[in-house]
């Protein structure tokens, strides 16, 4: 990848991640030229292991096994 579209990508990576937006960052690596190939929903581990039993309906993040 050219540089200028390594330094868009990262923006767009920064700002989902700031919004906890899971899926645009999963749909912008799965859309670069990186060869990523999910295998599996998105799973945050570490907020399934800690988040308090009431989740937000939009999170966009779903527990394993939910």
């Amino acid at each position: 990848m050219p540089w200028d579209d390594v330094a868009s990508l990262l923006k767009k990576l920064s700002l989902a991640s700031q919004n906890f937006d899971c899926a645009r960052i999963v749909d912008l690596i799965r859309e670069a030229p990186t060869g990523y190939a999910p295998n599996g929903e998105v799973a945050d581990l570490v907020w399934c292991h800690s988040a308090p039993l009431e989740e937000p309906s939009d999170s966009g993040v779903r527990r394993l096994g939910a």
